[in-house]
Parts: structure tokens; sequence; C-alpha cells
């Protein structure tokens, strides 16, 4: 539960210096603690301005509202109303208007009414060296408040809204001519009022609140260091399965060229043993094709039982289920003769690729399918 402290400070406090005027008497600042309740905060509790700190060691955040007569007024009009252009120009105009220069005070604006092309501004301000003593004071007790405003400038519910420039103004006039008693009870209505919507406030340039942005700064810095840790990790992870998989694959290829030396011992150089391993199976897949379903042996011996003295066979290839033999004959009527005597242990015998040679020799081919 978030807990707001409030700090009133009183027109008598000497944090005011000269500028404050009033009978000389204890200083009655104090501190209003609100906790959250819902969308709204509820009053708690008051605690002396001067107690100890560990009294508000509790406190989530400080409001500090300063007397109005440490705060300084001027009325500008603008013809315009963009609300960025209007904080730049306002300088500008004040230094026609102040005898101190833009850099000795801090300022607020607060709109008092306007159409669509114009607006009427009420600019707060107050010395750099008043606001200086205040914040300094509040370091010591290790308060950096997060909103510098004003009770005595917070109007009756609804007329900063409602009852538009003039009516703001009047109000704004008798309460600084005449300032209202110090009635603790109607100041803690409007503390509440004020966490909810600031009047102003003056923590603004060089006294702007800075804890947020820390805050978020360290909150951004921890997200970095999250999101390295996170990469790191998951590097760390790919890295480590990347070497256990890289280990995995040299165990394999150790085994691989192992296994590979028992299957060929003979074999003296190795380079990829499973390319060699496939030339291997292959090269006996064709010498298994070159014997199955042919007996080389029976073949040569039915050859020489039916040789023709007139033909001579220079080359005999065995392929599965098919032989070629190159022959050359003295002419072509010893081809026929030769065609039925293979037939006799060949079968689908063809004579083929015929063709003259020296002498009147014939060079022919014969096909045959298989062995009867």
């Amino acid at each position: 539960m978030k807990t707001i402290g409030f700090i009133d400070i009183h027109p008598q406090s000497p944090l005011g210096g000269e500028q404050v005027s009033g009978p000389v008497g204890g200083d009655l600042s104090t501190i209003y603690l609100f906790h959250e309740v819902g969308k709204g905060y509820a009053y708690e509790k008051n605690i002396d301005y001067h107690a100890s700190p560990k009294k508000w060691q509790d406190v989530n955040e400080f409001y500090v509202s300063v007397p109005a007569a440490l705060l300084d007024f001027r009325v500008l009009s603008f013809p315009f109303v963009d609300k960025e252009k209007i904080a730049e120009v306002i300088p500008l105009e004040l230094s026609n208007l102040i005898i101190r220069g833009p850099g000795e005070i801090v300022f607020d604006s607060i709109v008092l009414g306007g159409g669509d092309t114009s607006v009427d501004v009420l600019v707060v301000y107050i010395g750099t060296e008043v606001l200086h003593r205040i914040l300094a004071d509040l370091a010591q007790r290790n308060i950096d408040p997060r909103i510098v405003t004003s009770l005595d400038l917070r109007p009756p519910a609804g007329d900063r809204n409602e009852s538009g420039r003039e009516q703001f103004l009047n109000f704004l006039s008798s309460r600084l001519n005449d300032l209202l008693p110090w009635d603790q009870a109607r100041r803690i209505s409007a503390a509440g009022q004020e966490i909810l919507e600031p009047t102003f406030n003056l923590r603004r340039g060089p006294f702007a609140y800075t804890k947020d942005a820390v805050k978020t700064g360290n909150a951004l810095r921890m997200t970095v260091v999250f999101a390295l840790l996170l990469a790191f990790i998951v590097h760390a992870n790919v890295l480590f399965q990347v070497l256990m998989i890289k280990n995995e694959s040299t165990a394999i290829a150790r085994q691989m060229r192992f296994s590979y030396g028992n299957l060929f011992p003979g074999e003296k150089r190795t380079i990829d043993e499973l390319y060699q391993l496939k030339s291997h199976i292959k090269e006996s897949r064709e010498r298994g094709n070159l014997l199955s379903g042919i007996a080389p042996l029976r073949l040569l011996q039915g050859l020489s039982v039916r040789m023709e003295a007139n033909v001579v066979y220079t080359d005999i290839s065995l392929e599965k289920g098919l032989i070629k033999m190159k022959a050359e004959a003295r002419s072509m009527d010893d081809l026929a003769k030769i065609q039925k005597r293979l037939s006799g242990f060949l079968t689908g015998v063809a004579i083929t690729d015929i063709k003259p040679a020296a002498q009147g020799k014939v060079l022919f081919t014969v096909i045959a399918k298989d062995q009867v």
C-alpha cells in the first residue's frame, strides 16, 4: 500500500526566510500522512515536521506546500494554445515584466481559460535561492519531494475548471490579500485533492524530480542485464549443443574408420570411409552381376566343342543374362554355320554388326541371352 507524506510548510517557518511575515513563534509545519485507497488517498494522521525521521521512514513519496507569500504571479495572454510553445515563450515574456533574470526563478503555469486560438495563463514563480533553501533542508531529513505546490492557491472544488478566468483571479486576489486562518482540517482536505491533481509544480528545470528517471534508468539497466544474461544462456546452450554434436560426430567418424580398417585391412590410404565403402559395394555388385547366371567355364567348353575352323573369336564379354562375342570368319557362308552351332547350347543367338575385312574375311558380333 502506497503512503504519501504531504509537508505543509507554515508561513512562520524559518524555511521562508525574510520573505515570510508574521508573528514570531514556533514552527507549525506539519506532515500529513495519506495511504492509498482504491483510486484515491485517505488521510491517516499528522506528524510534526521536526519529529524523528523514523516516524516517516515508510513513506513512499513526499509532496510539499510552500506559503503563498514565497510566490510571485503574472497573468499572460498568448495568441496560440500549444502548451510546449507557451512554456518556451513564458521566460521571454517574464524577462520584460520582472527584474530577475530567467535563471533566477523557477516557474509553472496554470491555464485560466481561452478559446481555440488564444489562451490566458497564470504564471506562478519562486526565487531559485528560496526553493534551493527549502529542498536543501528537506534533503538533510532524507526527503526528496516529488511535487512542490501551495495549498494557499488551491481553489474550492470545481472553481478552477468551471468558473473561468475572472472568478479564479478574484479568488486568487482575495486569497493573497487576506490569507485564511491556518485551518488544518481544510488544508488536509486540500492536500488530498492536490495529491490527485496538483494545482502546479515548481520542481522544474535544475530542481526537477529525478527519482523517477533514476528508477526508470535502473529498470532499463536491469532489463538490459537480464537480456544479456538470457542471450548468454541461449548462446551457451547452443555452444554446448554444438560441442556435444561435434564430439559425437568425431566419435562416429573414429568408429567408422576403425570398422572400415577391419573390413579392408589391405587398403593403405583412407580418405573418405563412406565414399570408399560405397565404391567397394558397387564394385562387388558389378562382379556379382558379371558372374551370376552364367557359367564361364561351361561357355568356354561349349565353344571349344563347336568351333568352326574358319572362325576366330577375338573378344568375349559376359554380363548378367547376356553374352557378347566378337569374331572373324573366312566368308559369309560361315556365319550361318556358326549361328546354328551356337544355338545348340545358347538361347537367342543373333549375328549382328557384320563388316567386311581384308582378304575377303568378315567381322561380326554374336549376341546370345544365356546358356541352355
